[in-house]
């Protein structure tokens, strides 16, 4: 990738900067309108990329989404729900919310509690050893 350059313009004649090191080149009024405007067009590339980052990261954001729900919808339709609770922590008794995350889909379970949660679930808190 071309390493990006910074032109200005200096007061003495046939002189600009690139990269804050003076440079003596001759140019014409037409050569050096034409290094300002693809200095512009570098600037006005740049900020399209930018905008194209941040879309597809909006993107992505919804189809996480979209997939997170279609995990919940798929955990309700074809798991048995079952009860656990998860004891408070002696360690962190202000710690009262455990989440567990499938494809994006997070569930909070609270602590000290019995709660009805999809199997799958129940198999990630005995592996993590919450139960």
């Amino acid at each position: 990738m071309a390493k990006d350059v910074k032109i200005s313009e200096q007061k003495e004649a046939n002189q600009i900067i690139i990269d804050e090191e003076k440079v003596s080149v001759e140019l014409t009024k037409e050569q050096y309108e034409a290094l300002q405007n693809l200095e512009a067009e570098r600037a006005a590339v740049k900020k399209a990329q930018e905008e194209v980052e941040a879309r597809v990261k909006e993107i992505s954001d919804a189809e996480m989404n979209k997939i997170a729900r279609q995990t919940n919808k798929e955990l309700k339709n074809t798991q048995k729900t079952v009860d656990v609770i998860i004891p408070i922590s002696e360690r962190n008794p202000d710690d009262l919310l455990v989440p567990v995350t499938i494809n994006g889909y997070t569930y909070q379970i609270k602590r000290g509690e019995e709660v009805k949660v999809p199997e799958e679930v129940k198999r990630i808190l005995k592996e993590a050893k919450y139960i």
